[in-house]
């Protein structure tokens, strides 16, 4: 900046100097914010194709373009199929952050999506709108998803059915087999192609889906020999290019034809040192060859199986004998004679005291 000054003009020295200091300012003003700016590298993140219900992650790379120190407040992403994580949060004049974004795709299979999310920050020019794009690949379900079969007996083949359908598929495909893990099948058939009186081991495999086609399996699996909750899964495996299997979670609760009078051995209030019996009837089936105690007890119980004439009825005498105080509880575990298969659990209880 150059300041001239006539002799006639009556300026001062000292006015010329002032001005030029003013216009420095303003220059270094020009040239640095003083305010914090939030800049990413990019706005868009396209994931492409995802599985249906995949998960993918996107990054957001961005930094503090301005002079003062930025803040990086709440991330609204409008829906509960994406998390964000911000790091870091505070950020000096040019320093890097970066917004970490998962998402669970929620689409219809088939079609695009856009899923916007805004990013709040100290930044003047607001929140900014940052996007998640892609496209929901078809897919391969089996409904439902989830079997509960209840209280069923042991080692019997159980029928339940699915139904398979393609969702978005713009061609045709098969399913080629069924397998399980945790259980076995025992037939499978493809229902609404074969009279309900029909159940063979072999089932009409491959079967051909054809775009917007369904079709109902029947299949069965063989229960547990031994008592108590079970589970399992049921994999209808395909040749679709991207989805090569769907599962069907199979659980249950293998329960004996057995009984006990009382269910539960309840000793109440028992005083320490004072052993106590109880006695408890069990009613068995025929196919049922006796019972007898199963998995070791604690130390202050014991019990015996006695028969009572009959040969289906057992009488199982429980013995509790407390050295501590406080509340007992425990299990005795009944099994098959003849197998050693667990039949029956009855809970004890017990609250010990002071004599």
């Amino acid at each position: 900046m150059k300041c001239h000054i006539p002799f006639t003009a009556g300026l001062s020295l000292v006015a010329c100097a002032g001005l030029a200091l003013v216009y420095v300012g303003v220059q270094r003003w020009a040239q640095r914010p003083s305010s914090a700016r939030l800049s990413f590298a990019r706005v868009v993140c396209d994931v492409g194709e995802v599985p249906a219900g995949g998960k993918v992650v996107c990054e957001f790379p961005f930094t503090n373009g301005g002079g003062a120190i930025l803040e990086v407040g709440d991330v609204q992403t409008g829906c509960g199929c994406m998390k964000a994580a911000v790091v870091p949060r505070r950020l000096d004049p040019g320093q890097a952050g970066v917004v970490r974004v998962e998402f669970m795709d929620a689409s219809r299979p088939g079609l695009r999506f856009e899923r916007a999310l805004f990013v709040e920050s100290n930044d003047p020019g607001g929140p900014v709108r940052l996007l998640v794009t892609g496209s929901a690949l078809p897919t391969v379900v089996a409904l439902p998803s989830r079997l509960s079969l209840g209280d069923v007996p042991p080692g019997e083949c159980i029928r339940q059915r699915v139904v398979v359908d393609a969702i978005g598929r713009p061609r045709a495909f098969s399913v080629k087999s069924l397998s399980a893990t945790g259980l076995e099948i025992c037939g499978f058939v493809v229902r609404d192609s074969v009279p309900s009186d029909v159940f063979e081991n072999t089932g009409s495999l491959p079967l051909e889906l054809t775009p917007g086609s369904a079709h109902t399996i029947e299949f069965g699996v063989v229960s547990p020999t031994k008592a108590g909750p079970f589970q399992g899964q049921v994999t209808v495996h395909t040749d679709d290019e991207y989805v090569t299997s769907t599962q069907v979670e199979v659980l249950g609760k293998v329960v004996y034809p057995v009984s006990a009078r009382p269910s539960r051995a309840d000793f109440g209030l028992v005083q320490r040192g004072a052993a106590r019996k109880l006695s408890v009837e069990v009613s068995t089936s025929a196919g049922v060859g006796g019972v007898q105690v199963g998995s070791p007890l604690p130390d202050y119980l014991s019990a015996q199986v006695r028969n009572d004439g009959g040969p289906n009825t057992w009488i199982l005498d429980i013995t509790l004998s407390p050295v501590r105080n406080g509340v007992h509880r425990a299990e005795v575990e009944l099994q098959d004679a003849s197998t050693g298969n667990d039949v029956l659990r009855i809970p004890v209880f017990a609250l010990v005291t002071e004599p």
